[in-house]
């Protein structure tokens, strides 16, 4: 049975994006002779039999990692794009599964922003030159191009590392969605199973978020979306919870001596998010405070950076 245009889409598209993990292990050097005899045998062969190429591939990233709560896995470019031009390569030369140049890969600066990086995006379609979307390292970002992409033809599939917002999972919203690393809902189930292994009854939240403080414009932390998620699931099996939430690069910084007070009134159960140097400092407070050596307390820390 063949594969429409949509399904080739999604398969070469996983393809791709998988390669960095496995193409360490499966590299077959070939002597340059045999590699121009190979490529103009295949490229023959499959010329004759498909006739859709190419497949305009639109990878949507910043040039530069700037700033962390718009880029928390730091993604960019320069660091895409080697491992997507391995992957092509594969694609055509070891594995044989498209001729060559059957894949358009073109990159678009997003610079980090929800409003420029749709809009590069919206202008490769109204060029016709996007089949799918690749990328985006902000959340607020891919939202529009996700909802958006079914309509544009028969649908454009958009593929991620990022968005892991429970939100975004929505099908009815999102239905070309692919996010390559899972959801924040596996983090979710993981704390409510280690609450139910170990009884626990509730919880508090300590976590950054840039949009406590309203001044700064921003839009909400990739740790408020995380513990979101774990809200969501926790309070279906009737846990309780309580939160406090401070901006760690706020202008008068944060008294984690005085959080962890107001947090030990509430739960020994503290689930801990915010960059590893401000986490350092918390537990450091809670050591002053006897917390972290007294053995009454649990802290679990999610990082959402790795």
């Amino acid at each position: 049975m063949s594969l429409n245009r949509l399904e080739w889409r999604l398969f070469i598209l996983i393809v791709c994006s998988c390669h960095a993990a496995i193409a360490g292990d499966h590299y077959q050097y070939w002597p340059p002779s045999r590699l121009r005899q190979e490529r103009q045998a295949v490229a023959e062969d499959q010329r004759q039999s498909y006739n859709m190429w190419p497949l305009h591939v639109v990878v949507a990233l910043p040039l530069s990692e700037g700033w962390s709560y718009r880029n928390p896995f730091l993604l960019t470019l320069a660091k895409s794009q080697p491992v997507l031009d391995v992957a092509v390569e594969d694609v055509y030369w070891q594995w044989r599964l498209l001729p060559e140049g059957a894949l358009d890969l073109s990159f678009v600066d997003t610079n980090l922003s929800d409003a420029l990086g749709p809009q590069r995006v919206i202008e490769k379609h109204c060029a016709g030159k996007v089949d799918a979307v690749m990328g985006f390292a902000y959340v607020y970002a891919i939202a529009p191009v996700a909802r958006m992409s079914y309509m544009w033809g028969n649908g454009v599939p958009v593929f991620t590392t990022s968005a892991m917002v429970d939100e975004l999972g929505d099908r009815t919203q999102f239905p070309l969605l692919t996010r390559m690393m899972g959801t924040y809902k596996i983090t979710a189930r993981f704390v409510l199973n280690l609450m139910l292994a170990f009884g626990w009854s509730h919880v508090r939240f300590v976590f950054n978020d840039h949009a406590v403080e309203t001044s700064t414009r921003m839009g909400r932390s990739e740790c408020y979306f995380c513990l979101l998620a774990v809200r969501n699931i926790i309070k279906q099996e009737k846990i309780s919870w309580t939160h406090d939430v401070f901006h760690e690069r706020s202008d008068v910084p944060p008294d984690y001596h005085e959080i962890l007070k107001k947090a030990s009134l509430e739960s020994n159960i503290i689930i801990l998010c915010a960059s590893p140097d401000t986490v350092r400092e918390i537990m450091l407070a809670a050591h002053d405070l006897g917390m972290a050596t007294s053995g009454e307390y649990v802290f679990i820390n999610i990082d959402v950076s790795t």
